[in-house]
């Protein structure tokens, strides 16, 4: 689920009009836009991918300069 998340956010960072180098607000844009951190079964039964998306938001800030330069905007 990792991966999927990750390749989502990293596509979100080449079509998004936000301002790149405030992380919070792409992050913020990318929960409110671009995913389900949530799915909820007829059975009441939740499954939350919070987890694993606070962690990929954490990689991406601790590799911000990495990821700029990728990107070509660092």
């Amino acid at each position: 689920m990792k991966a999927c998340y990750l390749h989502h956010i990293l596509d979100y960072f080449k079509e998004t009009h936000v301002n790149l180098f405030d992380l919070e607000l792409v992050f913020q844009r990318f929960l409110e836009n671009k995913v389900v951190s949530e799915i909820s079964f007829n059975n009441s039964k939740l499954v939350s991918f919070k987890k694993e998306i606070v962690e990929i938001f954490e990689l991406i800030r601790k590799h911000r300069n990495e990821l700029y330069t990728d990107l070509e905007i660092g």
